[in-house]
């Protein structure tokens, strides 16, 4: 059970890296070249999807660990 559960998790930690790396960062770029231009950028709600994301690591990784090391452990 815990090598499923590990699993799941180990496919939701890549996938948010994924969405965080290709979807979310190329957004967040676009507005963070505008302010260093002194221009004012609209606002956007990729701030809170990219934290979300971080939050959610957050508990992912730990799990993962416990989980992994909870299958190495007679």
């Amino acid at each position: 059970m815990n090598i499923h559960l590990a699993a799941v998790a180990r496919i939701a930690i890549w996938t948010l890296l994924v969405i965080q790396v290709a979807l979310l960062r190329p957004r967040l770029d676009r507005p963070a070249r505008q302010l260093i231009q002194g221009q004012n950028p609209p606002r956007s709600h990729h701030h809170l999807a990219y934290i979300a994301a971080e939050c959610a690591k957050i508990v992912l990784l730990p799990t993962l660990g416990i989980l992994l090391t909870r299958g190495l452990l007679p």
